[in-house]
Protein backbone atom coordinates (compact mmCIF):
# COMPACT_ATOMS: atom_id res chain seq x y z
CA UNK A 1 0.00 0.00 0.00
CA UNK A 2 3.09 2.53 0.76
CA UNK A 3 3.92 2.27 -3.15
CA UNK A 4 -0.03 4.32 -3.63
CA UNK A 5 1.33 6.94 -1.48
CA UNK A 6 1.09 9.99 -3.99
CA UNK A 7 4.85 11.37 -5.14
CA UNK A 8 4.30 15.10 -3.28
CA UNK A 9 3.00 13.91 0.22
CA UNK A 10 6.55 11.61 0.21
CA UNK A 11 7.86 15.02 -0.84
CA UNK A 12 6.30 16.74 1.74
CA UNK A 13 7.38 13.82 4.30
CA UNK A 14 11.06 14.56 3.23
CA UNK A 15 10.14 18.32 3.47
CA UNK A 16 9.12 17.90 7.22
CA UNK A 17 11.90 15.66 7.73
CA UNK A 18 14.53 18.55 6.65
CA UNK A 19 12.37 20.68 8.52
CA UNK A 20 12.73 18.81 11.63
CA UNK A 21 16.65 18.05 11.10
CA UNK A 22 17.52 21.01 10.89
CA UNK A 23 15.16 22.58 13.80
CA UNK A 24 16.67 19.58 15.39
CA UNK A 25 20.04 20.81 14.72
CA UNK A 26 19.89 23.97 16.22
CA UNK A 27 18.57 23.45 19.70
CA UNK A 28 21.91 20.77 19.52
CA UNK A 29 23.97 23.59 18.75
CA UNK A 30 22.11 26.35 20.95
CA UNK A 31 22.10 23.54 23.83
CA UNK A 32 18.44 24.32 24.65
CA UNK A 33 14.89 23.53 22.82
CA UNK A 34 13.42 25.95 20.57
CA UNK A 35 10.82 28.29 21.46
CA UNK A 36 9.75 32.02 21.18
CA UNK A 37 11.61 32.57 24.16
CA UNK A 38 13.93 31.09 23.14
CA UNK A 39 14.42 32.68 19.79
CA UNK A 40 14.60 35.91 21.54
CA UNK A 41 17.69 34.57 23.44
CA UNK A 42 19.58 33.52 20.53
CA UNK A 43 20.88 36.63 19.42
CA UNK A 44 22.70 36.87 23.39
CA UNK A 45 26.44 37.04 22.76
CA UNK A 46 27.01 33.44 24.18
CA UNK A 47 24.21 32.30 22.53
CA UNK A 48 25.48 33.73 19.16
CA UNK A 49 28.56 31.65 19.36
CA UNK A 50 27.04 28.06 19.50
CA UNK A 51 25.00 28.33 16.85
CA UNK A 52 25.87 30.78 14.38
CA UNK A 53 29.30 29.52 13.25
CA UNK A 54 27.66 26.24 12.83
CA UNK A 55 25.22 27.68 10.87
CA UNK A 56 27.25 29.79 8.72
CA UNK A 57 29.59 26.20 8.41
CA UNK A 58 26.55 24.40 7.00
CA UNK A 59 24.87 26.90 4.69
CA UNK A 60 28.84 26.92 2.65
CA UNK A 61 28.65 23.59 2.64
CA UNK A 62 25.14 23.04 1.43
CA UNK A 63 26.24 25.65 -1.21
CA UNK A 64 29.43 23.39 -1.97
CA UNK A 65 27.67 20.62 -2.13
CA UNK A 66 25.36 21.52 -4.95
CA UNK A 67 28.46 23.25 -7.42
CA UNK A 68 30.67 19.96 -6.44
CA UNK A 69 29.56 16.41 -6.73
CA UNK A 70 33.03 14.19 -5.20
CA UNK A 71 33.51 11.95 -2.73
CA UNK A 72 36.48 13.42 -1.34
CA UNK A 73 34.37 16.51 -0.73
CA UNK A 74 32.56 15.82 2.54
CA UNK A 75 36.27 14.30 4.20
CA UNK A 76 38.15 17.21 3.27
CA UNK A 77 35.37 19.52 5.12
CA UNK A 78 34.84 17.77 7.69
CA UNK A 79 38.95 17.50 8.38
CA UNK A 80 39.30 21.18 7.57
CA UNK A 81 36.56 22.11 10.21
CA UNK A 82 38.13 20.25 13.26
CA UNK A 83 41.51 21.94 11.66
CA UNK A 84 39.57 25.14 12.09
CA UNK A 85 37.86 24.92 15.24
CA UNK A 86 41.18 23.78 17.43
CA UNK A 87 43.17 26.51 15.59
CA UNK A 88 40.80 28.97 16.96
CA UNK A 89 40.99 27.63 20.14
CA UNK A 90 44.47 27.57 20.45
CA UNK A 91 44.69 31.23 19.08
CA UNK A 92 42.06 32.36 21.50
CA UNK A 93 43.84 31.23 24.24
CA UNK A 94 40.51 28.60 25.07
CA UNK A 95 41.12 25.74 26.90
CA UNK A 96 39.41 22.31 25.79
CA UNK A 97 37.72 22.20 29.61
CA UNK A 98 36.81 26.02 28.70
CA UNK A 99 35.42 25.31 25.49
CA UNK A 100 33.36 22.59 26.77
CA UNK A 101 31.75 24.62 29.58
CA UNK A 102 30.62 27.04 26.94
CA UNK A 103 28.65 24.32 24.91
CA UNK A 104 31.34 23.88 22.14
CA UNK A 105 32.48 20.68 22.52
CA UNK A 106 29.81 17.58 23.77
CA UNK A 107 30.51 16.45 27.40
CA UNK A 108 32.84 13.72 28.69
CA UNK A 109 31.20 9.93 28.30
CA UNK A 110 31.27 7.97 31.03
CA UNK A 111 34.47 5.80 31.37
CA UNK A 112 34.37 1.99 29.78
CA UNK A 113 31.77 0.57 27.68
CA UNK A 114 27.85 1.79 26.97
CA UNK A 115 26.56 -1.40 27.08
CA UNK A 116 26.14 -3.79 29.94
CA UNK A 117 24.64 -7.25 29.30
CA UNK A 118 21.23 -8.04 31.30
CA UNK A 119 22.24 -10.51 34.58
CA UNK A 120 19.68 -13.18 35.12
CA UNK A 121 19.37 -11.86 38.55
CA UNK A 122 17.99 -8.65 37.43
CA UNK A 123 14.88 -9.99 36.14
CA UNK A 124 13.55 -10.43 39.63
CA UNK A 125 13.46 -6.44 39.97
CA UNK A 126 11.10 -6.23 36.55
CA UNK A 127 7.73 -4.86 37.72
CA UNK A 128 5.21 -7.49 35.86
CA UNK A 129 2.54 -4.61 36.81
CA UNK A 130 3.59 -1.41 35.90
CA UNK A 131 4.31 -3.55 32.69
CA UNK A 132 1.18 -4.41 32.21
CA UNK A 133 -0.81 -1.18 33.00
CA UNK A 134 1.26 0.18 30.32
CA UNK A 135 0.09 -2.68 27.44
CA UNK A 136 -1.97 -0.15 25.39
CA UNK A 137 0.64 2.16 24.94
CA UNK A 138 3.30 -1.04 24.24
CA UNK A 139 1.01 -2.42 21.53
CA UNK A 140 1.49 0.66 19.40
CA UNK A 141 5.10 0.88 19.23
CA UNK A 142 5.68 -1.99 16.44
CA UNK A 143 2.56 -0.50 14.52
CA UNK A 144 4.17 2.95 14.76
CA UNK A 145 7.36 1.86 14.10
CA UNK A 146 6.26 -0.28 10.73
CA UNK A 147 4.58 3.33 9.34
CA UNK A 148 8.14 4.76 9.62
CA UNK A 149 9.56 2.04 8.19
CA UNK A 150 7.61 2.62 5.22
CA UNK A 151 7.84 6.05 4.93
CA UNK A 152 11.31 6.08 5.36
CA UNK A 153 11.51 3.38 2.81
CA UNK A 154 9.53 5.37 0.31
CA UNK A 155 11.80 8.57 1.22
CA UNK A 156 15.18 6.66 0.67
CA UNK A 157 14.12 5.32 -2.55
CA UNK A 158 13.72 9.21 -3.92
CA UNK A 159 17.01 9.85 -2.06
CA UNK A 160 18.73 7.00 -3.53
CA UNK A 161 17.32 7.32 -7.03
CA UNK A 162 16.47 3.31 -6.84
CA UNK A 163 13.63 0.87 -6.07
CA UNK A 164 13.65 -0.96 -2.38
CA UNK A 165 12.98 -4.18 -2.22
CA UNK A 166 10.75 -3.75 1.10
CA UNK A 167 9.32 -7.33 1.63
CA UNK A 168 13.33 -7.77 1.76
CA UNK A 169 14.12 -4.93 4.37
CA UNK A 170 11.36 -5.64 6.71
CA UNK A 171 12.16 -9.39 7.25
CA UNK A 172 16.18 -7.77 8.00
CA UNK A 173 14.47 -5.20 10.40
CA UNK A 174 12.65 -7.67 11.86
CA UNK A 175 15.56 -9.45 12.54
CA UNK A 176 17.49 -6.42 13.85
CA UNK A 177 14.83 -5.55 15.97
CA UNK A 178 14.49 -9.22 17.87
CA UNK A 179 18.51 -8.94 18.45
CA UNK A 180 18.30 -5.62 19.78
CA UNK A 181 15.67 -6.71 21.97
CA UNK A 182 17.59 -9.54 23.45
CA UNK A 183 20.50 -6.88 24.16
CA UNK A 184 18.14 -4.57 25.34
CA UNK A 185 17.81 -1.81 22.68
CA UNK A 186 14.47 0.02 21.40
CA UNK A 187 12.21 -0.75 18.32
CA UNK A 188 14.43 0.83 15.54
CA UNK A 189 14.44 0.86 11.93
CA UNK A 190 15.84 2.64 8.37
CA UNK A 191 17.07 6.26 9.20
CA UNK A 192 15.79 8.47 6.64
CA UNK A 193 18.72 11.19 7.48
CA UNK A 194 21.61 8.96 8.46
CA UNK A 195 21.09 7.43 5.10
CA UNK A 196 20.54 10.53 3.16
CA UNK A 197 23.53 11.71 4.40
CA UNK A 198 25.86 9.28 3.70
CA UNK A 199 23.98 9.23 0.60
CA UNK A 200 24.88 13.29 -0.33
CA UNK A 201 28.48 12.06 0.70
CA UNK A 202 28.85 10.14 -2.44
CA UNK A 203 28.99 7.33 -0.04
CA UNK A 204 26.84 4.54 -1.64
CA UNK A 205 28.45 1.23 -0.85
CA UNK A 206 28.06 -0.87 1.60
CA UNK A 207 31.42 0.02 3.60
CA UNK A 208 29.50 3.11 5.06
CA UNK A 209 26.78 0.81 6.35
CA UNK A 210 29.38 -1.39 7.80
CA UNK A 211 31.79 0.71 8.93
CA UNK A 212 29.27 2.44 10.70
CA UNK A 213 28.35 -0.58 12.66
CA UNK A 214 31.91 -1.50 13.86
CA UNK A 215 32.42 2.11 14.85
CA UNK A 216 28.73 1.64 17.02
CA UNK A 217 29.60 -1.42 18.24
CA UNK A 218 33.30 -0.61 19.57
CA UNK A 219 31.98 2.67 21.44
CA UNK A 220 29.64 0.73 23.28
CA UNK A 221 32.16 -2.13 24.40
CA UNK A 222 34.63 0.31 24.70
CA UNK A 223 33.48 3.51 25.42
CA UNK A 224 33.52 6.85 23.16
CA UNK A 225 35.53 9.31 25.29
CA UNK A 226 37.21 10.67 22.51
CA UNK A 227 33.74 11.68 20.83
CA UNK A 228 33.36 14.21 23.68
CA UNK A 229 36.46 15.95 21.41
CA UNK A 230 34.21 16.69 18.57
CA UNK A 231 32.49 19.96 18.23
CA UNK A 232 29.26 20.60 18.74
CA UNK A 233 28.45 23.19 16.05
CA UNK A 234 30.57 19.91 13.33
CA UNK A 235 27.85 17.31 14.49
CA UNK A 236 24.93 20.10 14.13
CA UNK A 237 26.15 21.56 10.94
CA UNK A 238 26.42 17.83 9.29
CA UNK A 239 22.84 17.58 10.34
CA UNK A 240 21.72 20.92 9.42
CA UNK A 241 23.03 20.21 5.71
CA UNK A 242 21.05 17.30 5.52
CA UNK A 243 18.01 19.22 6.69
CA UNK A 244 18.26 22.24 4.55
CA UNK A 245 18.97 20.13 1.88
CA UNK A 246 16.18 18.19 1.73
CA UNK A 247 14.44 21.91 2.36
CA UNK A 248 16.09 23.03 -0.72
CA UNK A 249 14.98 20.11 -2.89
CA UNK A 250 11.46 19.93 -2.02
CA UNK A 251 10.51 24.13 -1.13
CA UNK A 252 12.54 25.85 -3.31
CA UNK A 253 13.28 23.07 -5.88
CA UNK A 254 10.39 21.50 -6.04
CA UNK A 255 8.38 24.95 -6.69
CA UNK A 256 10.16 24.63 -9.98
CA UNK A 257 9.19 21.23 -11.01
CA UNK A 258 6.13 20.62 -9.59
CA UNK A 259 2.60 21.87 -10.76
CA UNK A 260 1.45 24.56 -8.53
CA UNK A 261 -1.73 22.34 -7.14
CA UNK A 262 0.90 18.96 -6.19
CA UNK A 263 3.28 21.81 -4.78
CA UNK A 264 0.11 22.78 -2.44
CA UNK A 265 0.53 19.09 -0.99
CA UNK A 266 4.35 19.48 -0.63
CA UNK A 267 3.65 22.79 1.68
CA UNK A 268 0.35 21.55 3.71
CA UNK A 269 2.28 18.18 4.71
CA UNK A 270 5.42 20.29 5.80
CA UNK A 271 3.26 22.89 7.70
CA UNK A 272 1.57 19.86 9.85
CA UNK A 273 4.54 17.67 10.09
CA UNK A 274 6.37 20.71 12.25
CA UNK A 275 3.53 21.88 14.02
CA UNK A 276 1.53 18.56 14.95
CA UNK A 277 3.58 15.13 13.93
CA UNK A 278 4.36 13.14 11.24
CA UNK A 279 1.69 11.00 10.91
CA UNK A 280 -0.62 13.56 10.82
CA UNK A 281 1.01 15.52 8.72
CA UNK A 282 1.46 12.16 6.03
CA UNK A 283 -2.73 11.54 6.79
CA UNK A 284 -3.44 15.28 5.23
CA UNK A 285 -1.32 15.14 2.52
CA UNK A 286 -3.21 11.92 1.21
CA UNK A 287 -6.39 13.57 1.88
CA UNK A 288 -5.69 16.63 0.15
CA UNK A 289 -3.94 14.42 -2.51
CA UNK A 290 -7.35 12.52 -2.77
CA UNK A 291 -9.10 15.51 -3.19
CA UNK A 292 -7.16 16.63 -5.93
CA UNK A 293 -6.88 13.76 -7.87
CA UNK A 294 -11.04 13.13 -7.70
CA UNK A 295 -10.89 16.81 -9.12
CA UNK A 296 -8.96 16.57 -11.71
CA UNK A 297 -10.17 12.94 -12.89
CA UNK A 298 -13.47 14.50 -13.15
CA UNK A 299 -12.20 16.31 -15.70
CA UNK A 300 -11.01 13.77 -17.78
CA UNK A 301 -13.24 12.84 -20.49
CA UNK A 302 -15.33 9.77 -19.69
CA UNK A 303 -16.66 9.50 -23.54
CA UNK A 304 -13.89 8.49 -26.12
CA UNK A 305 -15.64 9.87 -28.84
CA UNK A 306 -19.33 10.16 -29.97
CA UNK A 307 -21.53 9.05 -33.02
CA UNK A 308 -24.98 9.58 -34.41
CA UNK A 309 -27.03 7.20 -36.32
CA UNK A 310 -26.48 9.35 -39.52
CA UNK A 311 -23.13 8.40 -39.75
CA UNK A 312 -22.72 5.35 -38.12
CA UNK A 313 -25.50 2.06 -38.98
CA UNK A 314 -25.93 -1.41 -37.88
CA UNK A 315 -24.53 -3.66 -40.17
CA UNK A 316 -28.12 -4.66 -41.39
CA UNK A 317 -28.18 -4.49 -45.49
CA UNK A 318 -31.44 -2.31 -45.67
CA UNK A 319 -33.42 -1.33 -49.56
CA UNK A 320 -33.05 2.23 -50.42
CA UNK A 321 -35.69 3.74 -48.94
CA UNK A 322 -34.89 2.53 -45.63
CA UNK A 323 -31.32 3.86 -45.99
CA UNK A 324 -33.19 7.26 -47.03
CA UNK A 325 -35.38 7.39 -43.70
CA UNK A 326 -31.90 6.40 -41.11
CA UNK A 327 -30.20 8.92 -43.37
CA UNK A 328 -32.95 11.88 -42.53
CA UNK A 329 -33.95 10.84 -38.74
CA UNK A 330 -30.84 8.82 -37.72
CA UNK A 331 -29.15 12.29 -36.16
CA UNK A 332 -31.48 10.93 -33.22
CA UNK A 333 -29.39 8.00 -32.40
CA UNK A 334 -26.67 8.91 -30.15
CA UNK A 335 -23.75 6.87 -29.86
CA UNK A 336 -21.25 7.62 -26.66
CA UNK A 337 -17.79 5.06 -26.34
CA UNK A 338 -16.95 4.97 -22.99
CA UNK A 339 -13.60 4.23 -21.22
CA UNK A 340 -12.11 4.08 -17.81
CA UNK A 341 -13.32 4.14 -14.71
CA UNK A 342 -17.07 5.94 -13.95
CA UNK A 343 -17.42 7.44 -10.66
CA UNK A 344 -19.28 10.17 -9.31
CA UNK A 345 -17.56 12.94 -11.30
CA UNK A 346 -17.26 11.55 -14.51
CA UNK A 347 -20.80 9.84 -14.61
CA UNK A 348 -22.03 13.51 -13.09
CA UNK A 349 -20.48 14.95 -16.63
CA UNK A 350 -21.85 12.30 -18.90
CA UNK A 351 -25.31 13.09 -17.40
CA UNK A 352 -24.90 17.02 -17.74
CA UNK A 353 -23.93 15.98 -21.19
CA UNK A 354 -27.28 14.01 -22.50
CA UNK A 355 -29.33 17.01 -20.92
CA UNK A 356 -27.48 19.32 -23.64
CA UNK A 357 -28.50 16.46 -25.93
CA UNK A 358 -32.47 16.57 -24.81
CA UNK A 359 -32.89 20.34 -25.03
CA UNK A 360 -32.53 20.08 -29.08
CA UNK A 361 -36.10 20.29 -30.44
CA UNK A 362 -35.31 20.36 -33.83
CA UNK A 363 -34.79 16.31 -32.99
CA UNK A 364 -38.02 14.76 -32.54
CA UNK A 365 -36.47 11.02 -31.70
CA UNK A 366 -33.90 10.20 -28.84
CA UNK A 367 -32.35 7.09 -28.33
CA UNK A 368 -28.86 7.35 -26.46
CA UNK A 369 -26.84 4.22 -26.64
CA UNK A 370 -23.86 3.95 -23.91
CA UNK A 371 -20.94 1.65 -25.02
CA UNK A 372 -19.66 0.27 -22.28
CA UNK A 373 -16.80 -1.73 -24.00
CA UNK A 374 -13.56 0.01 -22.69
CA UNK A 375 -15.40 0.31 -19.52
CA UNK A 376 -13.26 -1.70 -16.22
CA UNK A 377 -15.86 -0.60 -12.79
CA UNK A 378 -17.76 2.12 -12.04
CA UNK A 379 -18.76 2.78 -8.40
CA UNK A 380 -22.14 3.27 -6.42
CA UNK A 381 -22.17 6.89 -7.24
CA UNK A 382 -21.86 6.62 -10.43
CA UNK A 383 -24.90 3.99 -10.31
CA UNK A 384 -26.72 6.92 -8.58
CA UNK A 385 -25.93 8.91 -12.52
CA UNK A 386 -27.32 6.11 -14.01
CA UNK A 387 -30.32 5.99 -12.25
CA UNK A 388 -31.39 9.90 -12.56
CA UNK A 389 -30.57 9.37 -16.30
CA UNK A 390 -33.35 6.70 -16.44
CA UNK A 391 -35.44 9.28 -14.41
CA UNK A 392 -34.91 11.74 -17.62
CA UNK A 393 -35.57 8.78 -19.90
CA UNK A 394 -39.13 8.54 -18.97
CA UNK A 395 -39.75 12.19 -18.49
CA UNK A 396 -38.26 12.91 -21.97
CA UNK A 397 -39.75 9.79 -23.48
CA UNK A 398 -36.46 8.62 -24.62
CA UNK A 399 -34.39 5.38 -24.86
CA UNK A 400 -31.22 4.35 -23.17
CA UNK A 401 -29.44 1.26 -24.58
CA UNK A 402 -26.45 0.25 -23.10
CA UNK A 403 -24.08 -1.78 -24.81
CA UNK A 404 -21.57 -4.78 -23.64
CA UNK A 405 -21.78 -4.13 -20.31
CA UNK A 406 -19.58 -6.23 -17.82
CA UNK A 407 -21.64 -8.80 -15.83
CA UNK A 408 -19.69 -7.31 -12.70
CA UNK A 409 -20.97 -4.11 -13.76
CA UNK A 410 -24.36 -4.81 -14.87
CA UNK A 411 -24.77 -6.47 -10.96
CA UNK A 412 -23.75 -3.35 -9.43
CA UNK A 413 -26.11 -1.29 -10.98
CA UNK A 414 -29.19 -3.95 -10.80
CA UNK A 415 -28.22 -3.51 -6.72
CA UNK A 416 -29.08 0.33 -6.71
CA UNK A 417 -32.25 0.00 -8.66
CA UNK A 418 -30.96 0.45 -12.06
CA UNK A 419 -32.22 -2.77 -14.67
CA UNK A 420 -33.79 -3.13 -17.58
CA UNK A 421 -37.49 -1.44 -18.36
CA UNK A 422 -39.52 -0.01 -21.02
CA UNK A 423 -36.61 2.86 -21.22
CA UNK A 424 -33.72 0.77 -20.56
CA UNK A 425 -32.23 -1.93 -22.89
CA UNK A 426 -28.83 -3.80 -22.81
CA UNK A 427 -27.54 -5.68 -25.49
CA UNK A 428 -24.65 -7.12 -26.23
CA UNK A 429 -22.84 -5.68 -28.86
CA UNK A 430 -22.60 -1.97 -30.27
CA UNK A 431 -24.27 -3.17 -33.84
CA UNK A 432 -27.14 -5.20 -32.24
CA UNK A 433 -28.20 -1.93 -30.37
CA UNK A 434 -27.76 0.40 -33.44
CA UNK A 435 -29.92 -2.03 -34.99
CA UNK A 436 -32.68 -1.69 -32.57
CA UNK A 437 -32.49 1.63 -32.22
CA UNK A 438 -32.86 1.34 -36.46
CA UNK A 439 -35.51 -1.14 -36.49
CA UNK A 440 -37.77 1.65 -33.75
CA UNK A 441 -37.25 4.61 -36.15
CA UNK A 442 -38.25 2.59 -39.09
CA UNK A 443 -41.04 1.21 -37.12
CA UNK A 444 -42.40 4.96 -36.84
CA UNK A 445 -41.89 6.59 -40.29
CA UNK A 446 -42.46 3.62 -42.17
CA UNK A 447 -45.06 0.91 -42.30
CA UNK A 448 -42.78 -2.24 -41.52
CA UNK A 449 -39.05 -2.60 -40.86
CA UNK A 450 -39.04 -5.71 -42.79
CA UNK A 451 -38.68 -5.45 -46.79
CA UNK A 452 -41.80 -5.79 -48.98
CA UNK A 453 -41.60 -9.75 -49.42
CA UNK A 454 -41.97 -9.75 -53.40
CA UNK A 455 -41.31 -12.83 -55.35
CA UNK A 456 -37.82 -14.15 -56.75
CA UNK A 457 -38.76 -13.08 -59.87
CA UNK A 458 -39.36 -9.62 -59.26
CA UNK A 459 -36.09 -9.11 -56.90
CA UNK A 460 -34.19 -10.41 -60.02
CA UNK A 461 -35.58 -7.83 -62.49
CA UNK A 462 -34.41 -4.63 -60.04
CA UNK A 463 -31.02 -5.40 -60.72
CA UNK A 464 -30.67 -8.29 -63.06
CA UNK A 465 -29.13 -7.10 -66.37
CA UNK A 466 -31.01 -9.24 -68.65
CA UNK A 467 -34.21 -9.71 -67.58
CA UNK A 468 -35.62 -11.36 -70.61
CA UNK A 469 -32.92 -13.99 -69.43
CA UNK A 470 -34.44 -14.31 -65.60
CA UNK A 471 -36.78 -17.02 -66.52
CA UNK A 472 -34.62 -19.21 -67.57
CA UNK A 473 -32.09 -18.95 -65.29
CA UNK A 474 -34.54 -19.70 -62.13
CA UNK A 475 -34.92 -22.92 -64.11
CA UNK A 476 -31.28 -23.69 -62.62
CA UNK A 477 -32.07 -22.55 -59.08
CA UNK A 478 -33.12 -25.04 -56.56
CA UNK A 479 -35.94 -23.44 -54.32
CA UNK A 480 -34.95 -24.01 -50.61
CA UNK A 481 -37.12 -23.80 -47.13
CA UNK A 482 -34.71 -24.06 -44.07
CA UNK A 483 -35.58 -22.97 -40.16
CA UNK A 484 -33.88 -20.85 -38.31
CA UNK A 485 -30.33 -21.37 -37.19
CA UNK A 486 -29.68 -23.29 -40.51
CA UNK A 487 -25.95 -23.38 -41.05
CA UNK A 488 -26.00 -22.62 -45.11
CA UNK A 489 -22.37 -21.92 -44.79
CA UNK A 490 -19.43 -22.88 -42.10
CA UNK A 491 -15.75 -21.25 -42.23
CA UNK A 492 -13.29 -23.40 -44.19
CA UNK A 493 -15.49 -25.17 -46.50
CA UNK A 494 -15.05 -25.52 -50.13
CA UNK A 495 -17.36 -22.85 -52.47
CA UNK A 496 -20.39 -25.18 -54.20
CA UNK A 497 -22.92 -22.67 -54.26
CA UNK A 498 -24.24 -19.34 -53.56
CA UNK A 499 -27.78 -18.30 -52.31
CA UNK A 500 -30.51 -15.88 -53.80
CA UNK A 501 -32.45 -14.74 -50.42
CA UNK A 502 -36.20 -14.70 -51.81
CA UNK A 503 -37.21 -14.02 -48.10
CA UNK A 504 -36.26 -14.06 -44.48
CA UNK A 505 -33.19 -13.14 -42.82
CA UNK A 506 -29.34 -14.41 -42.55
CA UNK A 507 -26.51 -13.72 -39.97
CA UNK A 508 -22.90 -14.03 -41.70
CA UNK A 509 -20.57 -14.59 -38.27
CA UNK A 510 -17.15 -15.21 -37.69
CA UNK A 511 -15.90 -17.10 -34.23
CA UNK A 512 -12.61 -15.75 -32.83
CA UNK A 513 -9.77 -17.34 -31.58
CA UNK A 514 -11.02 -16.95 -27.52
CA UNK A 515 -14.18 -18.58 -28.78
CA UNK A 516 -16.47 -14.86 -29.27
CA UNK A 517 -18.58 -14.76 -32.61
CA UNK A 518 -18.90 -11.42 -33.95
CA UNK A 519 -21.59 -10.43 -37.09
CA UNK A 520 -20.05 -8.90 -39.58
CA UNK A 521 -23.53 -8.23 -41.12
CA UNK A 522 -27.18 -9.34 -41.63
CA UNK A 523 -28.85 -9.75 -44.82
CA UNK A 524 -32.60 -9.90 -45.63
CA UNK A 525 -34.36 -10.88 -48.89
CA UNK A 526 -33.39 -9.54 -52.18
CA UNK A 527 -29.81 -10.02 -51.60
CA UNK A 528 -26.77 -12.94 -52.54
CA UNK A 529 -24.23 -14.72 -50.15
CA UNK A 530 -21.81 -17.04 -50.92
CA UNK A 531 -20.91 -15.34 -54.57
CA UNK A 532 -17.84 -14.18 -53.81
CA UNK A 533 -15.90 -17.62 -52.73
CA UNK A 534 -17.71 -19.07 -55.42
CA UNK A 535 -16.47 -16.85 -58.26
CA UNK A 536 -12.72 -16.63 -56.71
CA UNK A 537 -12.55 -20.31 -55.25
CA UNK A 538 -11.85 -19.76 -52.30
CA UNK A 539 -12.60 -21.26 -49.30
CA UNK A 540 -15.29 -19.61 -46.73
CA UNK A 541 -14.53 -17.09 -44.33
CA UNK A 542 -17.17 -16.53 -42.31
CA UNK A 543 -20.32 -18.88 -40.80
CA UNK A 544 -23.44 -17.96 -42.82
CA UNK A 545 -26.71 -19.00 -40.43
CA UNK A 546 -30.29 -18.15 -40.91
CA UNK A 547 -31.94 -16.09 -38.12
CA UNK A 548 -35.24 -17.04 -39.00
CA UNK A 549 -37.54 -18.79 -41.31
CA UNK A 550 -36.36 -17.95 -45.07
CA UNK A 551 -36.55 -19.04 -48.36
CA UNK A 552 -33.74 -19.20 -50.92
CA UNK A 553 -32.83 -20.58 -54.04
CA UNK A 554 -29.74 -22.27 -54.46
CA UNK A 555 -27.26 -22.19 -57.28
CA UNK A 556 -24.34 -25.12 -57.27
CA UNK A 557 -21.36 -24.81 -59.12
CA UNK A 558 -22.50 -27.80 -61.10
CA UNK A 559 -25.64 -25.92 -62.16
CA UNK A 560 -23.29 -22.85 -63.47
CA UNK A 561 -21.42 -25.13 -64.81
CA UNK A 562 -24.09 -26.77 -67.07
CA UNK A 563 -25.92 -23.40 -67.68
CA UNK A 564 -22.57 -22.49 -69.00
CA UNK A 565 -22.33 -25.10 -71.52
CA UNK A 566 -25.92 -25.02 -72.39
CA UNK A 567 -26.41 -21.19 -72.28
CA UNK A 568 -22.90 -18.52 -72.19
CA UNK A 569 -25.13 -15.75 -72.38
CA UNK A 570 -26.75 -16.74 -68.74
CA UNK A 571 -23.58 -17.37 -67.19
CA UNK A 572 -21.76 -14.06 -68.44
CA UNK A 573 -25.21 -12.03 -67.03
CA UNK A 574 -24.54 -13.90 -63.82
CA UNK A 575 -20.74 -12.81 -63.07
Amino acid sequence: MVRYIPYPVVGGFLAGTGWLLTRGAIEVMAGQTLSIEALLSLTDSEMLIRWLPGTIFAIIVLIVLRKVNHFLVWPAIVFSALVLFYSALFASGTSVEQARSLGLLLQPFPSGGLWRPFLATEFNQVQWDVLLNNVDKLIPVPLVSLIAFLLNATGLELVAKRDINLNHELRITGIANFASGLGGGPAGYHLLGATALGQRMGAKTRIVTITTAVVCGLILLAGGAFISYVPVALLSSLLLVLGLSFLMDWVYDAWFKLPRSEYFIVLISLVVIATIGFLEGVGVGIVAATILFVFKYSNVNTVRDSLNGKIYHSKVERPQIQRDILHEYGEGIHIFRLQGYIFFGTSDKLLGRIRELLEDKSIKEHFVLLDFHRVYGLDSSAVSSFTRMRQLAELHGIQLVLIEVDSAIRKSMERGDFKADAYVHFFPTLDHGVEWCENKLLQKYEASTQFIQVGIKAQLKRTFPKPDLIDKLINYLERMEVDENFYLMRRGDLPESMYFIESGRLNVLIETAEGEITRLSSVRSGTVVGELGLYLKNKRTANVVTEQKSVLYKLTIESMKKMESQRPRRRVCIA
